[in-house]
C-alpha cells in the first residue's frame, strides 16, 4: 500500500512548487536585508566622508592663518634687539594665538629651539570625527617655508559608544522586558 502511495504521483509537482516559493520568498527576504544593510553603510560612509572634509577645511583655514601669524611674529622676533629670538619668537606666537580663534592651540618650545604648535579640530554635526595637527617652526627655517607639519592625524571614536550603559546582571528582567512573559 506505501509503494502505491508512492508510485502515484498525484500533487507532487504543486508540493514542488510550494518548496519553491518558500525558497524565493526567503531569498528576498534575504537579498532584501542586505540592501537595507548596504544603504544604511552608504549613508554612514557618507556622513563620514562629509565630515572628514568639513574639519579638514577648518585644518587648512587653521593653517592659512597659522602662516600669516608666523609671517607676523617672525618679523617682530627677527626686529627684537637682544635676547633669545627663538623664546620672543615663541611668545610672539603664544600673544597672537591668545588673541585670534585659535586660542586654545597648545604652543611649547622643543629642543633645537623648535616652537611646535599643536591643534585639534572636530566636526560640528559629527562629534565621533576629529582631525589632528601639529606643525614644527622656528625663526630660521628657510625662506619662503615657515613651518613644516609633523603630524595631520584622522580619527574617530566608536561610533555607538555611550557611558553609563545599563548592564543586565542577570537577576531581574532586562530593562524594557518587565511585562514580558515569554
Amino acid at each position: 500500500m506505501l509503494m502505491a502511495l508512492i508510485k502515484k504521483e498525484d500533487g507532487a509537482a504543486s508540493v514542488l512548487v510550494v518548496f519553491m516559493m518558500i525558497a524565493l520568498v526567503t531569498l528576498g527576504a534575504f537579498s532584501i536585508t542586505s540592501a537595507l544593510s548596504n544603504l544604511r553603510l552608504a549613508v554612514r560612509n557618507a556622513e563620514w566622508i562629509a565630515a572628514y572634509y568639513e574639519i579638514e577645511d577648518k585644518a587648512e583655514e587653521y593653517l592659512v592663518e597659522l602662516d600669516q601669524i608666523l609671517a607676523d611674529c617672525a618679523e617682530k622676533a627677527e626686529s627684537q634687539e637682544g635676547g633669545d629670538k627663538t623664546i620672543a619668537y615663541a611668545d610672539y606666537i603664544k600673544v597672537s594665538f591668545s588673541d585670534s580663534k585659535w586660542k586654545d592651540s597648545d604652543i611649547s618650545v622643543e629642543k633645537d629651539n623648535i616652537v611646535k604648535v599643536r591643534n585639534s579640530f572636530a566636526s560640528d554635526d559629527d562629534e565621533n570625527s576629529h582631525i589632528d595637527v601639529e606643525i614644527a617652526t622656528s625663526i630660521g627655517m628657510s625662506s619662503g617655508t615657515r613651518y613644516e607639519i609633523t603630524e595631520w592625524r584622522q580619527w574617530q571614536t566608536f561610533v555607538g559608544t555611550k557611558k553609563n550603559v545599563e548592564l543586565w546582571d542577570g537577576s531581574a528582567p532586562p530593562p524594557g522586558y518587565e511585562n514580558f512573559r515569554g
